[in-house]
């Protein structure tokens, strides 16, 4: 008999804390939000009261400290807060600036590419883009992220004024430079190009009749100049056939990073460049560093560009090797792999 009323107590008593829980959930939207405290739960309650926005923040597991520094600015949206969360860590602005960017373009700014496109792109050049567009092809898309060593330019699309993060200028003791580019003596390539750079050169000295005299001629390439160097070409080439040889600014892939040319002294038309001991070696050997020609004989149409042997790029070296075993360009390779 005690044992059935004890049980018949405690059905009760559980009963009783379902009610509560349900009660007060039904009474307290923040009921479930684990995350509230004494010191946050005035200015949580203050600023967030749509429901909606209260269902958002405890379904998502959204933490008061993400949302804390933007909670009271003007225009502050609760569905947005992870946005204005990854533009703080990526790339530090005024706070107010942050909400009234992010509110402004959220619905072009790709959720699966936000943090990549902030990371990669400066506000003003997103801004720009966005408002204005590309001022060279309609329509055009941003590449998310310039910085994967896999990145081809696709024809609608742009990398805007990208700047590498980690671009080192090229020391005397990697390889003898002259830049061809009138004002920009130093030239500079991404940091994880140089040792495999270094080594290359280093390997080439150690073969007997190969003179290892190339000169570094360009590498990384600013928007800012591939705007005059565009100028120039229209003017050489004209407008149908100046993209063989040159690209409109914000589309060409030295500006990556990842690209540079050669030049061998006194060495000046491709006959006599296929004919050397160092551009054999280089076809030869290349690969093994991770680098390929960027645009390989009779292989215009695949690459978009005229036959450049001197023109290297570094792609790693699982890539150069499928490049140099299929016989394929970089282009070929990476549409098959899309």
């Amino acid at each position: 008999m005690k044992f059935k009323r004890a049980l018949l107590v405690i059905s009760l008593l559980a009963l009783f804390i379902i009610c509560y829980r349900q009660m007060d959930t039904q009474y307290d939207p923040f009921a479930r939000y684990s995350y509230i405290t004494d010191e946050n739960e005035d200015i949580i309650r203050q600023y967030i009261v749509d429901p909606d926005d209260i269902e958002y923040i405890i379904s998502q597991k959204i933490k008061p400290e993400q949302f804390m520094d933007f909670i009271t600015l003007p225009g502050f949206v609760v569905k947005n807060t992870l946005y204005y969360e990854m533009c703080l860590i990526e790339r530090p602005a005024d706070k107010q600036f942050i909400v009234d960017f992010v509110n402004s373009y959220r619905k072009q700014l790709n959720g699966q590419t936000f943090d990549s496109l902030i990371r990669n792109y400066t506000y003003a050049s997103l801004s720009e883009f966005y408002d204005n567009g590309y001022n060279y092809i309609e329509n055009a898309e941003l590449v998310a992220d310039p910085s994967l060593l896999s990145v081809i330019i696709a024809e609608d699309e742009t990398i805007l004024d990208y700047r590498p993060t980690d671009l080192v200028s090229v020391d005397t003791s990697v390889i003898s430079s002259a830049s061809s580019i009138a004002g920009e003596e130093v030239i500079y390539l991404r940091e994880e190009v140089i040792e495999p750079l270094k080594d290359m050169m280093e390997a080439m000295k150690e073969e007997k009749n190969v003179d290892n005299n190339f000169i570094l001629t360009n590498g990384f390439v600013s928007y800012e100049m591939q705007i005059e160097i565009y100028k120039q070409a229209l003017k050489k080439y004209g407008d149908d056939t100046f993209s063989m040889y040159s690209d409109y600014p914000g589309r060409s892939e030295y500006q990556l990073g990842y690209m540079l040319t050669l030049k061998i002294p006194g060495v000046d038309n491709v006959t006599q460049i296929e004919a050397s001991a160092q551009y054999k070696w280089l076809k030869d050997n290349a690969h093994k560093y991770g680098f390929i020609i960027r645009y390989p004989k009779d292989k215009e149409k695949a690459t978009g560009k005229v036959y450049q042997p001197l023109t290297l790029r570094y792609v790693g070296e699982a890539n150069a090797l499928e490049v140099y075993e299929s016989q394929n360009t970089f282009n070929e390779i990476e549409a098959k792999d899309e």
